[in-house]
């Protein structure tokens, strides 16, 4: 096979729809072996190669080679991820496993556009938890992270690749809450994956700016898709004196049967993070997938969704109000000169950590 050096120096062209789509888990390999490409979506304009009958496909120094998983070989043997031969039966059992999977979740939205976010965990628990607790075993005969132990191959940009989409079309708060419990060593590859620094930056960039499903599509994304049960979820971390104060708040308004709380964990924490790109609490999911931090600015939503009047909560302004003599007031400065005297964050926590 090909090394990745003469891969770049290959004429190398990927034709596609215009969305990231199923050329995902191909690009993924690409970007994080830093091999340039060119991209070129396909719209129905002229003809494609003779040998191809649909997008996606790439073209390697005039060779066309289409269908997904034949696409992921070929990019894998020229960035040499492809596992040892060994390997070559569970690896290619398990990628299509993986790509199985995120093919039926898209076009079960595709099909089903009434699907509520409830309708999206029930699938999340059921259909695909059983094709990812298969791939966990797969994992699971390894010692190691990733699918072949320590080293990363194609079967591990498949995996990031189905779960990013899974994602996108699901909810990461249904699809990791799930893998979790069910599949924990896909967890632990994935966030391997994802923390490699030409992904993580692709990725956070927004896949230099495509999306990753097309414009014409909007009713597959969990984005869109509303919970059956109208009630907005906002994650809590327990003692956090902000947290409390939306608590405060909610509770005075008399708007806590509109919401439900959800806790501090690592379920939570990568929702948050990879919506908002750092972990911060209280954090107010006001559509699936779309997250409001700040306990002020979450207040003051509510405050206006709901015509309620700040001003007149007089419990609430009394100990937390700080424009005012107050208990939140007082905190603030104190945490002030706790960080400045122990020298910032970690230092303060880790001298409160002792009390």
């Amino acid at each position: 096979p090909k090394t990745s050096k003469t891969m770049a120096a290959s004429n190398l062209e990927i034709i596609y729809w215009p969305a990231v789509g199923r050329t995902l888990g191909p690009r993924l390999i690409l970007e994080d072996a830093s091999i340039p490409y060119k991209r070129t979506m396909w719209m129905g304009q002229g003809e494609l190669p003779p040998t191809v009958v649909a997008t996606p496909c790439i073209v390697v120094d005039g060779e066309a080679i289409s269908q997904t998983m034949a696409i992921m070989e070929v990019v894998a043997d020229h960035a040499g991820v492809r596992p040892p031969s060994s390997q070559d039966d569970k690896s290619r059992q398990t990628m299509l496993n993986l790509h199985d999977i995120d093919e039926q979740a898209i076009n079960k939205r595709n099909t089903d556009k009434a699907m509520t976010m409830e309708d999206c965990a029930e699938f999340t628990n059921s259909r695909v938890k059983q094709f990812m607790v298969a791939v966990e075993a797969a994992y699971g005969a390894q010692s190691g992270p990733y699918f072949c132990g320590s080293r990363v191959t194609m079967v591990d940009f498949q995996l990031a690749s189905t779960i990013l989409k899974l994602n996108t079309v699901l909810g990461a708060v249904n699809v990791m809450k799930m893998l979790k419990t069910s599949a924990p060593s896909l967890v632990v590859a994935f966030n391997g994956m994802m923390a490699r620094p030409n992904i993580r930056k692709w990725v956070d960039g927004g896949f230099s700016g495509e999306p990753l499903s097309p414009a014409t599509m909007p009713h597959i994304l969990a984005s869109n898709t509303a919970w059956a049960s109208g009630k907005l979820k906002v994650f809590m971390k327990a003692g956090c004196p902000f947290c409390s104060k939306l608590a405060a708040f909610l509770g005075e308004a008399q708007l806590m049967h509109k919401v439900s709380f959800e806790p501090d964990d690592d379920v939570a924490r990568h929702a948050v993070k990879a919506a908002c790109g750092k972990v911060s609490f209280p954090a107010f999911e006001y559509e699936p997938g779309k997250f409001m931090l700040e306990s002020d600015d979450i207040i003051n939503k509510f405050a206006q969704d709901n015509n309620v009047d700040i001003s007149k909560l007089k419990a609430f302004n009394f100990v937390f109000s700080m424009e005012a003599p107050s208990m939140m007031k007082n905190f603030t400065k104190m945490f002030k000169l706790g960080l400045k005297n122990a020298g910032g964050f970690p230092q303060l926590f880790e001298e409160l950590d002792k009390q």
